[in-house]
């Protein structure tokens, strides 16, 4: 099957339209900074999300090989709720301060700014290359505790079925001696989203039928969790049948691309033979039209609701507020006297204003606590920042989790304990809460809700973070069950507040 390419005709007479979009955007990034800036960096700094820098041009390149519209509407009611849509989205991720929401804002602008200046029908018929756009967001960091148990789960299958013996615990699977562990690094993200691209290409120019190319998109995003997980099996594999003697170090990363590269390859190769059994569809030929009043009237329009947008996010939800004055108080908790905090854990908080450890001993057991507190919530110093973890990745590792409920500042639940290893085969149980003002969370996501409230009102209340936990041996429940006694004896929240707060 060839894949021919061709520009639109009569494209060469348009370019007026295209500097308006180049401008529009520029004053995009400009008019929403940092959101457009923080995009770019992410796509930089971090191999995960190296593919961004491509998503546009390849939107473009599958935007220009589309045939030309003969007589395009001049409807704009599509595009006019895309600019709306998304000046919503990034008021509300300016507000809940998730750099996520505010990018996802910014495309569903972008992609309105396309239709203000050609109108829907062009809307409607670019929409598979719009829509690819989004892949310039930097998404799925959520996701990757899950696609570690995933994998984690079809390794010890693949080792079973080869005749090994392995012993699975969480993310560790033991075989023979050697034990080894499904980091998050493991967990095969850039490769799943990298791959999920690369396929959303291809399958645009193999298929003509949006049933085909999400059918295909499906089997290539299965094929690669799958792959990781196979690779992931081989190394294991590699090393237990070797007995150790070929230890996959430094080759790790070069076999690990080889391995996608191949991938990508059979992909592509499965893809073409469903791709042969196509029927293509001729589509009618359209030609962009140079409805210049009416283009312009758009995209200054579409300008107006970016621009109230922002004095909206500037005057009411980032508006100068009474800032409160933090100092380092510790929690108090009948019959536990407090000792100097761990020395070999710490989470990660960054952008705390104050942050406060100690371990806590009594009769019952003994128990870590780090509290992170924030005068108010603003950009690089959130309280519900999804970068506050337990375990930072180095010397302690998430590898699974629990639960059990819990007394806590007044609330009594059943709650997610994680799971952490680190070093000299040390176990602990973490349980993580925030508070915002009076009110006491547990998950991240609902003090986002709350603060998308607050800030829209013009309010943004003191907050923080805490961790507890306790060592265990095998059993978690022996960790859970000391931190549910050392929660039990706190005081109250408002006057732990009352003390730490200057106002």
């Amino acid at each position: 099957m060839t894949l021919a390419l061709s520009a639109p005709a009569g494209m060469e007479n348009v370019p007026r339209e295209w500097i308006w979009l180049g401008a529009f955007f520029t004053f995009l990034i400009a008019a929403t900074a940092p959101t457009g800036l923080d995009m770019a960096r992410q796509w930089i700094a971090s191999s995960s999300y190296h593919h961004g820098l491509f998503i546009l041009p390849a939107a473009l390149w599958m935007a220009m090989s589309q045939p030309a519209i003969a007589s395009p509407s001049d409807q704009r009611r599509f595009a006019w709720a895309f600019v709306i849509s998304g000046v919503l989205i990034w008021v509300v991720g300016r507000a809940a301060t998730a750099s996520i929401i505010e990018q996802i804002g910014f495309i569903t602008i972008l992609i309105g700014s396309v239709g203000a200046v050609f109108g829907d029908s062009v809307l409607r018929k670019w929409a598979y290359p719009l829509a690819f756009l989004y892949f310039m967001v930097p998404f799925g960091e959520a996701i990757v505790p899950l696609l570690q148990t995933i994998t984690a789960k079809l390794v010890i299958g693949l080792l079973t079925v080869f005749g090994f013996s392995p012993v699975a615990e969480e993310l560790f699977i033991k075989v023979d001696a050697r034990t080894f562990a499904i980091a998050e690094a493991c967990a095969g993200l850039r490769f799943l989203i990298s791959t999920f691209a690369v396929s959303a290409v291809f399958g645009f120019f193999a298929f003509s039928a949006w049933r085909r190319r999400l059918t295909f998109l499906s089997f290539a995003l299965g094929f690669a969790v799958l792959a990781n997980a196979m690779r992931a099996f081989l190394l294991i594999a590699v090393i237990s049948l070797s007995d150790g003697k070929i230890a996959i170090g430094a080759d790790h990363f070069i076999i690990g691309w080889l391995f996608y590269a191949g991938v990508l390859i059979l992909i592509a190769l499965i893809g073409r033979q469903f791709a042969k059994s196509e029927v293509k569809s001729i589509a009618p030929p359209i030609t962009l039209h140079r409805s210049t009043t009416s283009g312009v009237a758009s995209l200054i329009g579409a300008a107006g609701f970016v621009i109230a947008a922002a004095f909206f996010a500037q005057i009411v939800v980032e508006r100068p507020t009474h800032i409160t004055s933090l100092s380092e108080t510790y929690l108090s908790a009948e019959g536990w006297r407090i000792l100097p905090a761990a020395q070999n854990w710490r989470p990660s908080t960054p952008g705390a204003d104050h942050i406060t450890g100690a371990a806590y001993s009594s009769e019952k057991g003994q128990v870590y606590v780090w509290s992170a507190a924030f005068s108010h919530d603003r950009r690089g110093s959130e309280i519900g920042s999804s970068l506050h973890r337990a375990a930072n990745g180095v010397d302690w590792r998430t590898v699974g989790g629990g639960e059990g409920v819990v007394y806590l500042f007044a609330t009594s639940q059943e709650q997610r304990f994680q799971l952490l290893a680190g070093p000299e085969h040390r176990r602990l149980a973490v349980l993580r809460a925030y508070w915002v003002g009076d009110e006491v969370f547990f998950d991240p996501q609902a003090v986002k809700r709350k603060q998308i409230i607050q800030k829209l009102r013009a309010k943004n209340n003191s907050g923080g973070v805490i961790f507890f936990a306790a060592s265990y041996y095998k059993d978690p429940q022996e960790a859970i069950s000391v931190i549910r006694e050392f929660t039990a004896s706190l005081e109250p929240l408002e006057n732990w507040r009352r003390r730490m707060e200057i106002n």
